[in-house]
């Protein structure tokens, strides 16, 4: 959809100059000069005459101009992020720590995903964040693919972090 829309905006961007470029078979409208203390123009404030071709460009220009200024940079690409994990915060309030790949795309996917689940201490009422893996519920997920519009921020998550310390617990961990 967006190769699409960029390619759209690329057209809109050669073509639409060319439809607006004045023609020299174009009809112009040149004011008479008026003679020496003569009032200028006729007072009823018309504007000057338009031939159909400039009218059909100039709706052209018109139609073409809120395409032409949604237009994005053209040489956008995947977005690189220089820590193997990250934190992506959906637009509903939940926050997924995991690998992102195809973040510049409409729907980004995230591997060996992560969740904090709060718990309660019955005795103490007190609470605690524990890190979650995914992948232990009843369908047991092998990863996620996230609509983009859902996706407020990612973040890079640290490698010397709390996140990531508990990530290379529960590695070392699922490896034994």
């Amino acid at each position: 959809m967006r190769v699409r829309f960029r390619l759209l905006c690329l057209a809109t961007i050669v073509v639409g100059p060319a439809l607006v470029r004045s023609r020299p078979d174009a009809r112009i409208w040149r004011p008479a000069t008026p003679a020496m203390g003569a009032p200028t123009g006729n007072g009823t404030g018309a504007s000057p005459p338009m031939t159909a071709q400039a009218r059909k460009r100039s709706i052209a220009a018109l139609l073409l101009l809120p395409l032409l200024a949604s237009c994005g940079p053209l040489g956008m690409t995947e977005q690189r992020f220089d820590t193997p994990y990250q934190a992506v915060h959906l637009a509903n309030g939940q926050v997924f720590f995991g690998r992102l790949t195809n973040a510049g795309g409409d729907y980004p996917r995230l591997d060996d995903v992560f969740y904090v689940q709060t718990q309660v201490n019955p005795d103490t009422k007190q609470a605690t964040g524990v890190l979650i893996r995914r992948g232990k519920e009843w369908h047991g997920p092998a990863y996620m693919v996230l609509n983009a519009r859902s996706i407020l921020i990612v973040e890079p998550v640290s490698t010397d972090s709390k996140v990531a310390q508990l990530i290379a617990e529960a590695q070392k961990q699922g490896a034994k």
